[in-house]
């Protein structure tokens, strides 16, 4: 599981703490995998600039951010494609810095459309509110008959918030050098 926070402001690469600008309220779209291309068609111009609150000003290939948006380099994004991915929206941003300088136009959002079913949840911690819904999953255990097809890159159903990898496409990202990726691995049940 990818860790947005990445390395948590703390280090020298930049990190973002507040929202893209051009998509309004619609932000949420990108972290929770509802489509957005509809309200990104044309000249729709997004960007994002550094957390004035953080330090770092050195681009990596993922940008570690708050609002667990999936912000990538354009050539992670184009290594993620080689590999299996079901609905995957790539939607480019200029990036600005502190002082809303432009810094690069060569990221994107990866958006993973929709969301797999994969936990095993007797063995998974789950919080619900009253209503039933999800509130947090402090300990997530797949399970492995529910992977046989999923795809490279997806969210878990239950908090689709989340971003799974598969081994095969971490392996990729770790071969190709790429920066400021932190992957947690789950336990299988």
């Amino acid at each position: 599981m990818l860790d947005t926070l990445a390395d948590r402001g703390q280090g020298e690469y930049c990190f973002m703490s507040d929202e893209p600008e051009g998509i309004g309220a619609s932000t949420y779209r990108l972290a929770l995998g509802d489509p957005l291309r509809e309200m990104v068609e044309g000249d729709v111009t997004l960007t994002w600039t550094f957390g004035a609150d953080y330090q770092g000003i050195k681009l990596s290939s993922f940008l570690g951010n708050t609002g667990r948006f999936l912000a990538v380099h354009r050539d992670v994004s184009d290594l993620v494609k080689r590999h299996r991915c079901d609905d995957l929206e790539v939607v480019p941003f200029m990036l600005r810095d502190h002082r809303k300088r432009v810094k690069s136009s060569d990221y994107v959002f990866l958006n993973p459309i929709g969301a797999v079913d994969c936990m095993n949840l007797a063995l998974s911690v789950v919080r619900r509110a009253r209503s039933g819904d999800v509130l947090d999953v402090p300990k997530m255990v797949l399970d492995p008959a529910k992977l046989v097809s999923a795809p490279d890159l997806f969210r878990v159903r239950e908090v689709p918030s989340r971003y799974l990898f598969s081994g095969d496409l971490v392996d990729a990202i770790r071969a190709a050098g790429f920066t400021n990726f932190v992957f947690r691995e789950l336990a299988m049940g």
